[in-house]
């Protein structure tokens, strides 16, 4: 795991509807974790955002719907998007999420 990260990472590429402000982006993440996603976007929302975002989990589509916070954007020569920290996850989503990052690292 990268140092200073809570939750260990996998990349992962998974379409993802991205909510604010009344309106609805299908975005693409760049890498997953328990508390948190990158989403690719041309787009840079102000840091504090709260967002919600809706995907599912690969292979068996668990559906989640989730709400954030925009807490970092990044760009050039960097991956061009926005990372989000999950707030207020039940445990059923933080099961899954566990889960399929557990599972994508062991392979």
């Amino acid at each position: 795991m990268e140092s200073g990260r809570r939750h260990e990472r996998v990349r992962v590429c998974i379409s993802t509807v991205y909510e604010d402000l009344g309106r609805e982006v299908f975005l693409q993440t760049l890498d997953l974790s328990e508390s948190g996603l990158f989403l690719a976007s041309d787009e840079r929302p102000l840091i504090g955002t709260a967002v919600g975002l809706v995907f599912s989990l690969p292979p068996e589509g668990q559906f989640l719907r989730v709400r954030g916070t925009v807490v970092r954007c990044s760009g050039s020569p960097e991956p061009q998007g926005f990372a989000v920290t999950f707030r207020g996850l039940d445990l059923r989503g933080s099961r899954a999420l566990r889960e399929f990052v557990r599972n994508s690292t062991a392979t």
